[in-house]
Protein backbone atom coordinates (compact mmCIF):
# COMPACT_ATOMS: atom_id res chain seq x y z
CA UNK A 1 0.00 0.00 0.00
CA UNK A 2 3.02 2.39 -0.06
CA UNK A 3 3.45 2.30 -3.58
CA UNK A 4 3.03 6.19 -4.39
CA UNK A 5 -0.15 7.11 -6.78
CA UNK A 6 1.79 8.90 -9.22
CA UNK A 7 4.16 6.14 -10.32
CA UNK A 8 0.98 4.51 -12.16
CA UNK A 9 -1.72 1.91 -11.01
CA UNK A 10 -0.17 0.28 -8.36
CA UNK A 11 -3.07 -2.30 -7.78
CA UNK A 12 -2.56 -2.58 -11.54
CA UNK A 13 1.09 -3.00 -11.39
CA UNK A 14 1.17 -5.97 -8.20
CA UNK A 15 -2.15 -7.77 -9.83
CA UNK A 16 -0.03 -7.85 -13.29
CA UNK A 17 3.52 -9.06 -11.00
CA UNK A 18 1.61 -11.63 -9.20
CA UNK A 19 -0.76 -13.35 -12.08
CA UNK A 20 1.75 -13.21 -15.32
CA UNK A 21 5.13 -13.59 -13.39
CA UNK A 22 6.57 -10.97 -15.51
CA UNK A 23 8.02 -7.93 -14.14
CA UNK A 24 5.75 -4.86 -16.43
CA UNK A 25 8.66 -3.32 -19.30
CA UNK A 26 11.67 -2.10 -18.06
CA UNK A 27 12.04 1.27 -19.37
CA UNK A 28 15.69 1.37 -18.99
CA UNK A 29 16.24 -2.04 -20.72
CA UNK A 30 13.20 -1.97 -23.21
CA UNK A 31 12.97 -5.22 -21.89
CA UNK A 32 10.63 -6.98 -19.87
CA UNK A 33 11.87 -9.72 -17.40
CA UNK A 34 9.78 -12.98 -16.57
CA UNK A 35 10.24 -14.10 -13.01
CA UNK A 36 8.14 -17.11 -13.27
CA UNK A 37 11.15 -18.98 -10.98
CA UNK A 38 10.94 -16.53 -8.19
CA UNK A 39 8.79 -16.62 -4.96
CA UNK A 40 7.24 -12.97 -3.87
CA UNK A 41 6.46 -12.42 -0.53
CA UNK A 42 4.31 -9.38 0.24
CA UNK A 43 3.51 -7.70 3.59
CA UNK A 44 1.29 -5.08 4.87
CA UNK A 45 0.01 -4.16 8.17
CA UNK A 46 -2.86 -4.87 9.47
CA UNK A 47 -4.58 -1.18 9.01
CA UNK A 48 -4.42 -1.43 5.28
CA UNK A 49 -7.05 -2.39 2.58
CA UNK A 50 -5.80 -5.74 1.43
CA UNK A 51 -8.74 -7.49 -0.13
CA UNK A 52 -7.59 -6.20 -3.95
CA UNK A 53 -4.45 -8.37 -3.56
CA UNK A 54 -5.18 -11.05 -1.43
CA UNK A 55 -7.46 -12.91 -4.28
CA UNK A 56 -3.90 -13.05 -5.83
CA UNK A 57 -2.21 -14.75 -3.31
CA UNK A 58 -1.57 -18.49 -2.72
CA UNK A 59 -1.39 -18.01 0.99
CA UNK A 60 -2.02 -15.49 2.98
CA UNK A 61 -1.13 -15.79 6.55
CA UNK A 62 -2.15 -12.59 9.39
CA UNK A 63 0.38 -12.58 12.14
CA UNK A 64 -1.00 -11.00 15.18
CA UNK A 65 0.49 -8.46 17.43
CA UNK A 66 2.98 -9.05 20.19
CA UNK A 67 1.17 -9.50 24.29
CA UNK A 68 3.08 -7.76 26.48
CA UNK A 69 4.02 -11.36 28.11
CA UNK A 70 5.65 -12.01 25.07
CA UNK A 71 7.42 -8.62 24.55
CA UNK A 72 9.27 -9.51 28.59
CA UNK A 73 9.97 -12.90 26.72
CA UNK A 74 11.43 -11.38 23.77
CA UNK A 75 13.18 -8.49 25.38
CA UNK A 76 14.93 -11.40 27.95
CA UNK A 77 15.91 -12.95 24.40
CA UNK A 78 17.39 -10.09 22.93
CA UNK A 79 19.28 -8.58 26.23
CA UNK A 80 21.01 -12.33 26.40
CA UNK A 81 22.32 -12.40 22.64
CA UNK A 82 23.79 -8.85 24.05
CA UNK A 83 25.11 -10.31 26.52
CA UNK A 84 23.30 -8.24 29.49
CA UNK A 85 21.41 -9.51 32.86
CA UNK A 86 18.53 -8.44 33.59
CA UNK A 87 18.86 -7.70 37.43
CA UNK A 88 15.19 -8.23 38.59
CA UNK A 89 11.81 -8.64 36.75
CA UNK A 90 11.36 -5.11 37.50
CA UNK A 91 13.98 -3.72 34.92
CA UNK A 92 12.13 -5.79 31.98
CA UNK A 93 9.12 -4.67 32.92
CA UNK A 94 10.41 -0.74 32.93
CA UNK A 95 11.86 -1.40 29.45
CA UNK A 96 8.74 -2.85 28.04
CA UNK A 97 6.26 -0.82 28.86
CA UNK A 98 7.75 2.28 28.04
CA UNK A 99 10.12 1.33 25.37
CA UNK A 100 8.67 -1.47 23.66
CA UNK A 101 5.61 0.51 21.72
CA UNK A 102 3.41 -0.44 18.81
CA UNK A 103 2.78 -4.53 17.61
CA UNK A 104 6.20 -5.57 17.36
CA UNK A 105 9.59 -4.99 18.81
CA UNK A 106 10.90 -2.69 16.49
CA UNK A 107 11.20 -0.53 19.30
CA UNK A 108 12.42 -2.59 21.92
CA UNK A 109 15.23 -3.65 19.62
CA UNK A 110 16.66 0.36 19.11
CA UNK A 111 16.20 0.74 22.96
CA UNK A 112 18.26 -2.91 23.70
CA UNK A 113 20.97 -1.58 21.17
CA UNK A 114 21.18 1.73 22.83
CA UNK A 115 21.77 -0.44 26.40
CA UNK A 116 24.55 -2.36 24.45
CA UNK A 117 26.39 0.73 23.64
CA UNK A 118 26.71 1.63 27.61
CA UNK A 119 26.99 -2.18 28.46
CA UNK A 120 30.31 -1.47 30.33
CA UNK A 121 28.85 1.29 32.55
CA UNK A 122 26.73 -1.33 33.78
CA UNK A 123 28.83 -4.12 33.78
CA UNK A 124 26.54 -6.41 32.07
CA UNK A 125 24.21 -6.47 34.53
CA UNK A 126 20.45 -4.41 33.70
CA UNK A 127 18.60 -2.72 36.75
CA UNK A 128 15.46 -0.42 36.74
CA UNK A 129 17.10 2.70 37.14
CA UNK A 130 19.58 1.87 34.09
CA UNK A 131 16.37 2.27 31.96
CA UNK A 132 15.87 5.50 33.34
CA UNK A 133 19.71 6.72 33.22
CA UNK A 134 20.65 5.46 30.01
CA UNK A 135 17.58 5.44 27.69
CA UNK A 136 15.76 8.47 26.87
CA UNK A 137 12.42 9.69 27.99
CA UNK A 138 9.63 7.85 25.65
CA UNK A 139 7.09 10.84 24.30
CA UNK A 140 4.44 10.60 25.86
CA UNK A 141 2.35 11.23 22.77
CA UNK A 142 3.10 8.51 21.11
CA UNK A 143 0.45 6.48 20.14
CA UNK A 144 2.46 3.82 20.70
CA UNK A 145 3.65 4.39 23.66
CA UNK A 146 0.48 5.05 24.65
CA UNK A 147 -1.02 1.67 24.42
CA UNK A 148 2.30 0.04 25.52
CA UNK A 149 1.73 1.88 28.85
CA UNK A 150 -1.83 0.78 29.28
CA UNK A 151 -1.86 -2.23 27.41
CA UNK A 152 -2.16 -4.07 31.34
CA UNK A 153 -5.16 -2.00 31.93
CA UNK A 154 -7.22 -2.69 28.76
CA UNK A 155 -6.28 -6.09 28.90
CA UNK A 156 -7.74 -6.35 32.52
CA UNK A 157 -11.19 -4.70 31.50
CA UNK A 158 -11.56 -7.35 28.76
CA UNK A 159 -14.50 -7.07 26.25
CA UNK A 160 -12.19 -6.78 23.59
CA UNK A 161 -10.83 -3.25 24.86
CA UNK A 162 -6.83 -4.20 24.09
CA UNK A 163 -8.14 -5.30 20.04
CA UNK A 164 -10.07 -1.94 19.20
CA UNK A 165 -6.98 0.15 20.81
CA UNK A 166 -4.38 -2.13 18.64
CA UNK A 167 -7.18 -1.57 15.14
CA UNK A 168 -7.28 2.27 16.71
CA UNK A 169 -3.67 2.66 16.34
CA UNK A 170 -2.99 0.64 12.84
CA UNK A 171 -5.76 3.73 11.49
CA UNK A 172 -3.90 6.25 12.81
CA UNK A 173 -0.09 4.93 11.92
CA UNK A 174 -2.07 4.20 8.47
CA UNK A 175 -3.42 7.95 7.97
CA UNK A 176 -0.33 9.35 9.12
CA UNK A 177 1.08 7.01 5.86
CA UNK A 178 -1.28 7.14 3.39
CA UNK A 179 -3.27 10.64 4.33
CA UNK A 180 -6.28 8.32 4.16
CA UNK A 181 -8.86 8.29 6.93
CA UNK A 182 -9.54 5.08 7.88
CA UNK A 183 -11.74 5.13 11.30
CA UNK A 184 -12.95 8.90 12.71
CA UNK A 185 -11.25 10.52 14.61
CA UNK A 186 -9.14 7.51 15.25
CA UNK A 187 -6.44 9.64 17.24
CA UNK A 188 -8.18 10.87 19.58
CA UNK A 189 -10.67 7.96 20.69
CA UNK A 190 -7.44 6.34 20.87
CA UNK A 191 -5.69 8.63 23.17
CA UNK A 192 -8.79 8.95 25.34
CA UNK A 193 -9.21 5.10 25.56
CA UNK A 194 -5.54 4.51 27.03
CA UNK A 195 -5.54 7.70 29.17
CA UNK A 196 -8.60 6.34 30.74
CA UNK A 197 -8.52 2.95 31.38
CA UNK A 198 -7.93 2.03 35.04
CA UNK A 199 -4.65 2.00 36.68
CA UNK A 200 -3.57 -1.39 37.75
CA UNK A 201 -2.67 -2.39 41.02
CA UNK A 202 -3.55 1.58 42.31
CA UNK A 203 -6.48 1.92 44.58
CA UNK A 204 -7.75 4.06 46.81
CA UNK A 205 -7.01 3.82 50.43
CA UNK A 206 -7.04 5.53 53.71
CA UNK A 207 -7.39 5.58 57.53
CA UNK A 208 -10.69 5.72 59.25
CA UNK A 209 -8.71 8.07 61.99
CA UNK A 210 -7.25 10.31 59.66
CA UNK A 211 -10.14 10.70 57.53
CA UNK A 212 -12.57 11.39 60.49
CA UNK A 213 -9.96 13.92 61.82
CA UNK A 214 -9.74 15.70 58.69
CA UNK A 215 -13.64 16.09 58.68
CA UNK A 216 -13.70 17.16 62.14
CA UNK A 217 -11.24 19.87 61.74
CA UNK A 218 -12.94 21.24 58.84
CA UNK A 219 -16.25 20.77 59.70
CA UNK A 220 -17.09 21.09 63.51
CA UNK A 221 -20.43 22.32 63.31
CA UNK A 222 -21.27 18.08 62.16
CA UNK A 223 -22.13 15.96 65.08
CA UNK A 224 -19.02 13.70 65.72
CA UNK A 225 -21.94 10.61 65.57
CA UNK A 226 -22.69 11.68 61.40
CA UNK A 227 -18.76 12.10 60.53
CA UNK A 228 -17.86 8.65 61.89
CA UNK A 229 -21.09 7.01 60.31
CA UNK A 230 -19.46 8.90 57.08
CA UNK A 231 -16.10 7.41 57.69
CA UNK A 232 -17.35 3.72 57.88
CA UNK A 233 -19.26 3.76 54.97
CA UNK A 234 -15.97 5.50 52.78
CA UNK A 235 -13.83 3.04 54.44
CA UNK A 236 -16.24 0.28 53.94
CA UNK A 237 -16.71 0.67 50.45
CA UNK A 238 -12.90 1.61 49.50
CA UNK A 239 -11.82 -1.68 50.95
CA UNK A 240 -14.30 -3.75 48.54
CA UNK A 241 -12.46 -5.49 46.41
CA UNK A 242 -14.93 -5.52 43.20
CA UNK A 243 -16.81 -2.75 43.68
CA UNK A 244 -16.50 0.95 45.70
CA UNK A 245 -19.87 1.29 46.79
CA UNK A 246 -21.92 5.22 46.27
CA UNK A 247 -22.29 7.14 48.95
CA UNK A 248 -25.59 9.63 49.27
CA UNK A 249 -25.50 12.32 51.31
CA UNK A 250 -28.69 14.21 52.24
CA UNK A 251 -28.54 17.81 53.67
CA UNK A 252 -29.75 20.83 53.13
CA UNK A 253 -28.31 23.37 51.27
CA UNK A 254 -25.30 24.85 52.25
CA UNK A 255 -24.37 22.22 54.80
CA UNK A 256 -21.40 21.77 53.93
CA UNK A 257 -21.88 18.35 51.45
CA UNK A 258 -19.39 19.65 48.76
CA UNK A 259 -16.72 20.59 50.95
CA UNK A 260 -17.37 17.64 52.98
CA UNK A 261 -16.38 15.53 49.76
CA UNK A 262 -13.72 17.17 49.06
CA UNK A 263 -12.10 16.94 52.52
CA UNK A 264 -12.56 13.20 52.01
CA UNK A 265 -10.88 13.44 48.29
CA UNK A 266 -7.85 15.06 50.20
CA UNK A 267 -7.47 12.04 52.93
CA UNK A 268 -7.85 9.55 50.40
CA UNK A 269 -5.53 11.47 48.65
CA UNK A 270 -7.27 11.58 45.25
CA UNK A 271 -8.51 14.31 42.65
CA UNK A 272 -12.09 15.45 42.87
CA UNK A 273 -14.26 15.89 40.13
CA UNK A 274 -17.45 17.88 40.61
CA UNK A 275 -20.51 16.96 37.79
CA UNK A 276 -24.17 19.17 38.34
CA UNK A 277 -26.62 16.09 37.57
CA UNK A 278 -29.16 19.19 37.46
CA UNK A 279 -28.02 20.99 34.41
CA UNK A 280 -26.13 17.82 32.33
CA UNK A 281 -27.83 15.81 29.56
CA UNK A 282 -27.54 12.00 28.92
CA UNK A 283 -25.45 12.37 26.34
CA UNK A 284 -22.78 14.83 28.32
CA UNK A 285 -22.68 11.95 30.75
CA UNK A 286 -22.95 8.55 29.11
CA UNK A 287 -21.35 10.21 25.35
CA UNK A 288 -22.80 10.16 22.15
CA UNK A 289 -21.74 9.46 18.58
CA UNK A 290 -19.53 12.56 18.29
CA UNK A 291 -18.93 13.28 21.99
CA UNK A 292 -17.16 10.96 24.64
CA UNK A 293 -18.89 10.54 28.28
CA UNK A 294 -18.16 12.99 30.61
CA UNK A 295 -16.83 10.38 33.07
CA UNK A 296 -14.22 9.27 30.42
CA UNK A 297 -12.85 12.49 29.99
CA UNK A 298 -12.35 13.51 33.63
CA UNK A 299 -10.84 9.56 33.95
CA UNK A 300 -8.53 10.50 30.65
CA UNK A 301 -7.27 13.46 32.31
CA UNK A 302 -5.69 12.14 35.67
CA UNK A 303 -4.36 9.23 33.83
CA UNK A 304 -6.44 6.70 34.93
CA UNK A 305 -5.63 7.24 38.41
CA UNK A 306 -8.48 6.62 41.39
CA UNK A 307 -10.15 10.07 42.17
CA UNK A 308 -13.80 10.77 43.80
CA UNK A 309 -16.74 11.61 41.48
CA UNK A 310 -18.96 14.35 43.01
CA UNK A 311 -22.63 13.63 41.53
CA UNK A 312 -24.31 17.15 42.96
CA UNK A 313 -27.97 18.12 43.75
CA UNK A 314 -28.88 14.46 42.26
CA UNK A 315 -32.91 14.96 43.19
CA UNK A 316 -32.57 18.13 40.34
CA UNK A 317 -31.28 15.54 37.78
CA UNK A 318 -33.36 15.14 34.23
CA UNK A 319 -36.26 12.82 34.51
CA UNK A 320 -34.17 10.83 31.56
CA UNK A 321 -31.53 9.93 33.69
CA UNK A 322 -33.45 9.08 37.27
CA UNK A 323 -34.31 5.55 36.20
CA UNK A 324 -32.26 4.71 33.08
CA UNK A 325 -30.11 1.69 32.76
CA UNK A 326 -27.00 3.73 32.54
CA UNK A 327 -27.00 5.38 35.27
CA UNK A 328 -28.04 1.99 37.17
CA UNK A 329 -24.81 0.13 35.51
CA UNK A 330 -23.00 3.17 36.71
CA UNK A 331 -24.02 2.79 40.40
CA UNK A 332 -24.34 -1.15 40.48
CA UNK A 333 -21.20 -2.53 38.96
CA UNK A 334 -19.15 1.03 38.31
CA UNK A 335 -19.34 0.58 34.28
CA UNK A 336 -20.00 3.39 31.74
CA UNK A 337 -20.63 2.10 28.19
CA UNK A 338 -19.17 5.33 26.20
CA UNK A 339 -21.45 5.76 22.95
CA UNK A 340 -18.13 7.88 21.34
CA UNK A 341 -16.05 4.78 22.06
CA UNK A 342 -18.65 1.67 21.87
CA UNK A 343 -17.05 0.71 24.55
CA UNK A 344 -18.07 -0.24 28.68
CA UNK A 345 -15.31 1.75 30.96
CA UNK A 346 -14.26 0.79 34.56
CA UNK A 347 -14.77 2.90 37.34
CA UNK A 348 -14.75 0.37 39.86
CA UNK A 349 -11.46 2.29 41.82
CA UNK A 350 -13.56 5.07 42.04
CA UNK A 351 -15.48 6.33 44.89
CA UNK A 352 -18.72 8.02 43.62
CA UNK A 353 -20.46 10.84 46.25
CA UNK A 354 -24.50 11.84 45.63
CA UNK A 355 -25.48 15.15 47.17
CA UNK A 356 -29.23 15.69 47.51
CA UNK A 357 -31.20 18.37 49.81
CA UNK A 358 -34.42 16.34 49.80
CA UNK A 359 -34.90 12.34 49.75
CA UNK A 360 -38.33 12.76 48.76
CA UNK A 361 -37.13 13.53 45.14
CA UNK A 362 -34.74 11.19 44.67
CA UNK A 363 -35.55 8.07 42.70
CA UNK A 364 -35.88 4.91 44.14
CA UNK A 365 -33.21 3.55 41.79
CA UNK A 366 -30.80 5.24 43.64
CA UNK A 367 -32.18 4.88 47.12
CA UNK A 368 -31.71 1.68 46.60
CA UNK A 369 -27.65 1.60 45.28
CA UNK A 370 -26.57 3.51 47.38
CA UNK A 371 -25.50 4.56 51.18
CA UNK A 372 -27.25 7.01 52.72
CA UNK A 373 -25.91 9.75 55.23
CA UNK A 374 -27.70 12.64 56.27
CA UNK A 375 -26.24 15.86 57.56
CA UNK A 376 -28.67 17.87 59.49
CA UNK A 377 -28.78 21.83 59.28
CA UNK A 378 -27.58 24.29 62.02
CA UNK A 379 -28.28 25.47 64.90
CA UNK A 380 -27.57 29.05 66.18
CA UNK A 381 -25.08 27.31 68.85
CA UNK A 382 -23.52 25.40 66.29
CA UNK A 383 -23.33 28.00 63.49
CA UNK A 384 -21.15 30.19 66.29
CA UNK A 385 -18.67 26.99 66.97
CA UNK A 386 -18.50 27.13 62.79
CA UNK A 387 -17.93 31.02 62.52
CA UNK A 388 -15.27 30.51 64.81
CA UNK A 389 -13.54 28.34 62.93
CA UNK A 390 -14.12 29.89 59.52
CA UNK A 391 -12.60 33.37 60.90
CA UNK A 392 -8.96 31.90 60.51
CA UNK A 393 -9.82 29.67 57.39
CA UNK A 394 -11.53 33.35 55.35
CA UNK A 395 -8.56 35.37 57.02
CA UNK A 396 -6.33 32.95 55.12
CA UNK A 397 -8.20 32.60 52.11
CA UNK A 398 -8.20 36.24 51.51
CA UNK A 399 -4.31 36.81 52.53
CA UNK A 400 -5.36 38.90 55.42
CA UNK A 401 -4.93 39.34 59.08
CA UNK A 402 -7.96 37.50 61.04
CA UNK A 403 -9.68 40.45 63.12
CA UNK A 404 -9.65 39.30 66.93
CA UNK A 405 -13.60 38.98 67.23
CA UNK A 406 -14.93 38.15 70.56
CA UNK A 407 -16.92 35.44 71.26
CA UNK A 408 -20.30 37.25 71.66
CA UNK A 409 -19.81 39.01 68.82
CA UNK A 410 -19.46 35.73 66.86
CA UNK A 411 -22.72 33.72 68.17
CA UNK A 412 -24.96 37.50 67.61
CA UNK A 413 -23.31 36.94 63.83
CA UNK A 414 -24.61 33.50 63.80
CA UNK A 415 -28.17 34.24 65.01
CA UNK A 416 -28.58 36.78 61.68
CA UNK A 417 -30.71 34.53 59.48
CA UNK A 418 -32.51 31.22 59.76
CA UNK A 419 -31.24 29.18 56.49
CA UNK A 420 -29.98 25.69 57.45
CA UNK A 421 -26.38 26.03 55.88
CA UNK A 422 -23.70 28.78 56.63
CA UNK A 423 -23.41 30.09 52.99
CA UNK A 424 -24.65 33.67 54.42
CA UNK A 425 -22.75 33.28 57.49
CA UNK A 426 -19.57 32.95 55.26
CA UNK A 427 -20.62 35.73 53.09
CA UNK A 428 -21.10 38.40 56.38
CA UNK A 429 -17.61 36.83 57.82
CA UNK A 430 -15.68 37.41 54.48
CA UNK A 431 -17.28 41.37 54.98
CA UNK A 432 -16.23 41.59 58.78
CA UNK A 433 -12.88 40.39 58.10
CA UNK A 434 -12.36 42.74 54.93
CA UNK A 435 -13.90 45.40 57.36
CA UNK A 436 -11.87 44.97 60.72
CA UNK A 437 -8.83 43.31 59.10
CA UNK A 438 -5.87 42.38 62.28
CA UNK A 439 -8.35 44.31 64.51
CA UNK A 440 -10.45 43.33 68.13
CA UNK A 441 -14.33 43.36 67.13
CA UNK A 442 -16.85 43.74 69.61
CA UNK A 443 -20.55 42.69 70.02
CA UNK A 444 -21.22 46.38 69.25
CA UNK A 445 -19.17 46.49 66.61
CA UNK A 446 -20.90 43.72 64.98
CA UNK A 447 -24.17 45.22 65.40
CA UNK A 448 -23.35 48.68 64.02
CA UNK A 449 -21.78 46.84 60.68
CA UNK A 450 -24.67 44.17 60.12
CA UNK A 451 -27.66 46.80 61.24
CA UNK A 452 -29.36 46.01 58.95
CA UNK A 453 -29.82 42.36 59.57
CA UNK A 454 -30.80 42.88 62.63
CA UNK A 455 -33.36 41.24 64.31
CA UNK A 456 -34.49 42.79 67.48
CA UNK A 457 -34.91 40.76 71.08
CA UNK A 458 -38.01 40.00 72.05
CA UNK A 459 -39.42 38.14 75.25
CA UNK A 460 -40.72 35.45 73.61
CA UNK A 461 -40.05 31.91 72.76
CA UNK A 462 -37.56 31.03 70.45
CA UNK A 463 -38.44 28.10 68.51
CA UNK A 464 -36.10 25.86 66.08
CA UNK A 465 -37.66 24.64 63.07
CA UNK A 466 -37.64 20.09 62.62
CA UNK A 467 -34.32 19.59 61.12
CA UNK A 468 -35.63 17.35 58.17
CA UNK A 469 -36.37 18.69 54.30
CA UNK A 470 -34.64 20.53 51.82
CA UNK A 471 -35.26 23.71 54.09
CA UNK A 472 -35.33 22.66 57.39
CA UNK A 473 -32.84 22.70 60.29
CA UNK A 474 -31.55 25.96 61.54
CA UNK A 475 -34.12 27.85 61.61
CA UNK A 476 -34.90 30.27 64.36
CA UNK A 477 -37.85 32.76 65.25
CA UNK A 478 -38.98 34.83 67.62
CA UNK A 479 -42.25 34.85 69.20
Amino acid sequence: SSIKKDDGDPVGYVRQLLNSRTYPKDAFVDASLVMDGALFVATESSGAKRSEFESQCDLVVNIPSLTRDEKILAARELLEMRGITPENDQAIVRLVDEHAGGAGITMLRSSIDMLAEHADQMNGVLAEPDVLRLLPSPDVDDERYLLARSRRSLERMGDGHIAVAEKLLDAVLEERKTGECIERDAFVKLRLLCKAAPAVDVHLSGNYDSVCSDILRTHPGIPESTVRQLCSAIIASVRNVNHVRPLLLVGPAGVGKTTVVRSVAESLGARMAKRDMSSLSPGELFGSIANPSSFTEIAATNDGMPMVFLLDEIDKMSPQLCDSSALCSLLDQAIVTDCYLNLSMDFSNDLFVLTANDLTSVSDYILNRTHIITIDGYTPSEKGDIARCLIERKAKEMRADAPRVDPDALDWLAQLDDEAGVRKLETRIESLISTNEGMHVTREDVIEQFATSYIPECNGIKVVMPREGSKGGAACASI
